[in-house]
Order: C-alpha cells, then sequence, then structure tokens
C-alpha cells in the first residue's frame, strides 16, 4: 500500500513538472501570430466576413490554455457599407486543459474592451448578422458525433462575460429606428451548459 501511493505521488509530481515546463516551453517556440492567416481564412469561410487582427496574438498555458488578441475587425457584409460588422480593441479568453481530456470545454472569463458592434436591418429584411448564425449543415441525427465516431465536445460552461467600453449600435431601416446601447462596464456571472460544440 505504502509503495502505491509513493508511485502515484512521482506521478502527479512528474505531470505538475511537465505542466510547469509546458507552461514556460511552449509560448517561447510556439507563435500563435504565426496562424493569423489560418484563423481569417477559418472565419471567412464559416461566415463569409473577413476577419482583420491587427494587434498581436499572445499565447498562455496555466492555469488556462488562453489567448490574448489585439485590436480586430470583422468586415460587414456585402451592401451593408464599409463600417466593420464588429471590431475590438483587446480580447482574451481561456479554457481548463484538464476537462479537454474528457472532452468537456470549460471557459474561463471572456473578456472584451473597447468593443464596437453595428447591426443593421436593411429595407428588405435582410440582417448583416445573419451568415455568423448558420454553423452549415445540420448533421444527421444518426451520424457519429464526430470524425472518429466518439463523442463531441460539449461546452459545460463559461466564467464569465466582462465588457469595458461597449457601444452597441442596432440600425432597422424597414422602420426607421436606430438604437444606441453603450456600456463602460458589464459583468456577468457563471455561465453553466451542456452545449456540444
Amino acid at each position: 500500500m505504502n509503495k502505491a501511493i509513493k508511485i502515484i505521488l512521482w506521478v502527479i509530481a512528474a505531470i505538475a513538472v511537465l505542466a510547469i515546463v509546458a507552461a514556460i516551453v511552449l509560448p517561447m517556440v510556439l507563435d500563435p501570430n504565426d496562424f493569423r492567416d489560418d484563423i481569417a481564412k477559418a472565419v471567412d469561410d464559416r461566415s463569409g466576413h473577413e476577419l482583420n487582427i491587427e494587434g498581436d496574438l499572445e499565447l498562455s498555458v496555466l492555469p488556462w490554455l488562453g489567448v490574448d488578441v489585439g485590436r480586430a475587425t470583422l468586415s460587414n457584409a456585402p451592401g451593408f457599407g464599409d463600417e466593420p460588422l464588429m471590431a475590438f480593441e483587446s480580447a482574451s479568453v481561456g479554457v481548463r486543459l484538464m476537462p479537454l481530456l474528457s472532452r468537456r470545454i470549460e471557459v474561463g472569463k471572456v473578456s472584451l474592451n473597447g468593443l464596437r458592434l453595428n447591426l443593421v436591418r436593411d429595407e428588405q429584411g435582410n440582417e448583416n448578422w445573419a451568415g455568423l448564425a448558420e454553423s452549415g449543415e445540420a448533421a444527421p441525427e444518426d451520424a457519429p458525433a464526430d470524425a472518429e465516431g466518439g463523442q463531441a465536445l460539449a461546452l459545460n460552461e463559461v466564467a464569465g462575460i466582462g465588457l469595458s467600453d461597449a457601444i452597441v449600435r442596432y440600425e432597422d431601416r424597414q422602420e426607421g429606428k436606430q438604437l444606441e446601447l453603450t456600456l463602460a462596464e458589464f459583468e456577468s456571472g457563471r455561465i453553466a451548459g451542456g452545449v456540444e460544440a
């Protein structure tokens, strides 16, 4: 019994050392800015909106696998003008590492600074955010959850959402109405759920 406890403690210590080494080494050898074009292409392919990341991307490993993003803009839909659909000065998000091994996503606090969101419904009733809500074709109910036939990742919780210096504008050209919401600071609490990702 005593020997088994020692082995378990050695395994835990080895995992802790590996995690610390990864936290130090990974950000030095992996530059997330190298993936800037791939990220922009994935967003464009998925939504039809062009993502332009002007600021730097910074990676962190412990205690969360996280990324900090500098200034970025998301283009408007065709026919809605040159003003971006969305822009922000900085953003950060992280996920816990250990739950990923169980195919669960636990997101830390999502922070957005300097958010500018411009929502427009045109005279024909088209919305400039419509492409963002579409996630592609729905999979058949009897199809496997992923390529290997395993379970899909499940979004279990978001620790919170924080906004600072945010402005949301809404223009309904059919009704001739305009609204503007300004938030100096906004903090939400924990958001829990079992949404498949």
